[in-house]
């Protein structure tokens, strides 16, 4: 080999293909790393897809199942207003009169409520009467209880059994005083039970429920009660209620030994001993296609600079998001909270009475409606500043007395509405009014050395004693502190003496009214 062909040899072709092959495997590792990151994206989208359907499927699997539940929690509702009554029990329990289970029983169920089906069902399982809609046939024939029928109505007996008392002249539900009907409604549970059940050949969701006093002027004997049984049919009327509720795009039910489509969602309902009624089913949601529609386009079009661009912009992003989510948080704070006391406005106030207005009846509540007296005297003779030394002094000591207890807001003025959760009975309402009473009353210093001498009216509305609406229990909050007012101010006055009525514009067309002014 000649030294010509020898440089050729080692210093050509060799030095010219090292650096081909570095950027071969740059583009190799290049591509490579797309097709990896592709991969992963396609299966992030495929997990994140079906996890999504899921989800979604899940969560309208709880919602179906609370709104039933809820179903349930109404028809116990409508059997409370005529069950738990001391009339009831004289008239079916210690003294069975017919014109009465049709006149006040079986009619108020049908006609206000729209139950199917009434039964009465005697201590010893036999059955005193069965109502067809308005129709009563109080032959022992009248209908055929079938053992499943029969297990919910001995879970009923077995619950009044296990909760209730011992009053003068034998039992009760609960140690129950006059106008506590809320009360009771709320421990409902220790005498009811629900199910769904096969009716005449129907589908229909039943409820069972001890006959029991209500302010127990009388008492039942010793032994199980009389049951009060009641069935709404699973018809085109009730799925068309089932739909609003649930907000479904569709939903059907087919009885048992049907043919039914279950490739979308759907939940049987079953008897107490497993036996299928019947399958709801309906078109579930499936965010998974909307997911891969937006996934897929991000994945060709982008592809490994996705990592990169998304780093960067998660940095970017996340500063921003905090910056935006204080800024949030201190807006929200502002348009929720009053300006002069920090404590909660018209706004919050309104938001915390719908929570509790939607906790009833389980979650009983309280409202204290209180106006300033005296307060002009203050703006008129040592000013406007001087006024808000007053309002923010009062509010510290509103705050000071109700701790934990509830929810102190100013809604305007010398104005303050107070919201009560923590408890209900009279004898601690009329503690703490008190206690407001004598708090405000004690002087407030002022610049200069001067004192303001205010005092406080106020108005309790008790829920759902008082009303189950947000706008009829601050109705009857205000006409009790128009009355404390009316009486010489500085004291409190309950709205239940007042016998606020209902408002039926704002009143909720399934809840029955509680009957607080018996």
């Amino acid at each position: 080999m000649n030294r010509t062909a020898r440089a050729k040899d080692d210093g050509g072709a060799p030095k010219r293909l090292l650096p081909l092959r570095i950027s071969s495997l740059i583009l190799i590792f290049a591509a490579a790393l797309i097709a990896v990151f592709t991969c992963a994206m396609l299966y992030v989208g495929k997990l994140s897809s079906e996890e999504a359907d899921r989800q979604a499927y899940d969560s309208e699997i709880s919602l179906f199942r609370h709104v039933l539940d809820s179903r349930f929690i109404m028809l116990a509702r409508d059997q409370f207003q005529v069950g738990v009554w001391d009339e009831t029990v004289k008239h079916v329990s210690l003294d069975f009169d017919q014109d009465y289970v049709a006149d006040q029983i079986v009619s108020s169920l049908w006609y206000n409520h729209g139950l199917d089906r009434t039964m009465l069902v005697g201590p010893k399982g036999d059955l005193l009467a069965y109502a067809r809609e308005s129709e009563v046939d109080f032959s022992p024939q009248a209908a055929a209880l079938d053992p499943d029928l029969r297990a919910l109505i001995a879970k009923s007996v077995a619950q009044y059994m296990k909760n209730r008392i011992t009053i003068k002249g034998g039992f009760s539900a609960r140690a129950a005083t006059a106008g506590d009907r809320g009360v009771m409604l709320s421990d409902i549970g220790n005498i009811f039970e629900g199910a769904f059940q096969t009716i005449e050949g129907k589908p229909a969701l039943v409820s069972a429920m001890a006959v029991v006093p209500d302010v127990n002027d009388v008492a039942l004997p010793d032994g199980p009660p009389v049951v009060m049984v009641n069935a709404k049919f699973i018809d085109a009327d009730e799925l068309a209620y089932l739909r609003q509720q649930l907000g479904f795009r569709s939903l059907d039910f087919v009885p048992a030994g049907k043919s039914a489509d279950t490739t979308g969602a759907h939940e049987d309902i079953k008897t107490l001993s497993g036996t299928v009624v019947g399958t709801f089913v309906w078109q579930n949601a499936s965010p998974g296609a909307h997911i891969w529609s937006v996934i897929l386009p991000i994945v060709v079009a982008i592809g490994a600079l996705v990592a990169v661009a998304a780093l960067f912009m998660a940095q970017r992003l996340a500063k921003m998001s905090n910056q935006l989510e204080t800024s949030e948080r201190r807006t929200r704070h502002m348009s929720r909270h009053d300006a002069l006391t920090g404590l909660a406005n018209r706004v919050r106030f309104g938001e915390a009475l719908e929570e509790a207005v939607a906790g009833l009846p389980q979650q009983p509540f309280a409202v204290i409606a209180c106006d300033l007296d005296r307060f002009k005297a203050v703006n008129d003779t040592y000013g406007h500043a001087a006024g808000d030394i007053v309002i923010r002094a009062v509010s510290e000591r509103l705050v000071q007395e109700i701790g934990d207890s509830g929810l102190v807001s100013r809604t305007g003025g010398d104005e303050f509405i107070i919201l009560i959760h923590a408890f209900t009975d009279k004898r601690r309402l009329d503690l703490l009014c008190a206690g407001i009473i004598e708090r405000i009353l004690k002087p407030i210093p002022l610049d200069g050395g001067e004192a303001a001498d205010v005092g406080v009216s106020l108005g309790v509305a008790q829920a759902p004693l008082c009303g189950i609406t947000g706008s009829a229990i601050l109705r009857a909050a205000d006409e009790a502190l128009y009355a404390a007012k009316e009486l010489g101010r500085g004291r409190a006055v309950f709205a239940a003496a007042l016998e606020v009525p209902e408002d039926p514009a704002g009143a909720d067309p399934e809840a029955a009214p509680i009957k607080a002014a018996e």
